[in-house]
């Protein structure tokens, strides 16, 4: 009876977590659908201001309001270039991986940009280095695992520590390079 209450406690601690991670991902979603609806409205306002003036259409006066509205677009295009240009560079990131095992932290001989860091590049590259047909790791299996390989993707995070049990199977080779 102690370890069904202990294993629906930790399935609501796992929830719990995941339910952080799907916010965080709709907040940023959230806040690109944002920007638009705001262009969106600042554009329809604009519209009904040229429309009212019935003597706009026939005087310098609209050339000068498209002089402005160019420039507002040019500047709106412009902030969201460099924002791609960032979230581009960010991508080319290399991630460190690191392997924890009796409190010692040592690096593994594993490249992988931050645009290609999944699970399956990494259980990939893993199972590369791995001296062993298989390996099995605990850590790997945990909503700990997914939480930093979720703020690695999102780009908060730019190195994974992969905890070894004494009962994992895991011996990489040290001078291999992926």
């Amino acid at each position: 009876m102690q370890k069904c209450a202990k294993n629906e406690k930790e399935i609501q601690q796992n929830g719990a977590k995941m339910k952080k991670s799907f916010q965080m991902f709709a907040r940023a979603v959230w806040k690109d659908k944002l920007i638009l609806c705001g262009i969106v409205v600042f554009l329809g306002v604009l519209a009904v201001a040229i429309y009212q003036d019935k003597e706009l259409w026939f005087d310098n006066r609209f050339i000068k309001y498209c002089d402005a509205l160019t420039i507002v677009f040019a500047f709106i295009a412009m902030i969201f270039a460099f924002r791609n240009f960032i979230s581009a560079q960010k991508g080319e990131q290399i991630i460190g991986i690191f392997i924890e095992k009796n409190g010692q932290k040592e690096s593994l001989p594993l490249v992988i940009l931050r645009k290609n860091f999944t699970r399956a590049e990494l259980f990939g590259a893993l199972q590369t280095i791995n001296q062993r047909e298989k390996f099995n790791i605990a850590y790997l299996k945990t909503m700990d695992f997914f939480e930093s390989l979720s703020q690695i993707q999102a780009k908060k995070s730019s190195e994974l520590i992969i905890k070894l049990s004494p009962n994992d199977s895991f011996d990489f080779d040290k001078n291999a390079a992926v």
